[in-house]
């Protein structure tokens, strides 16, 4: 069970992460054009 709930949390932190980095990357984008 412990494994399963460590699973959830990096899935979370991932997205997480992957969301920022995309806004990020995007503002940049829309910053050189």
């Amino acid at each position: 069970a412990p494994l399963y709930g460590l699973a959830a949390l990096f899935y979370i932190v991932m997205t997480l992460g992957l969301t920022r980095l995309g806004a990020m990357l995007e503002r940049r984008v829309q910053a050189y054009q």
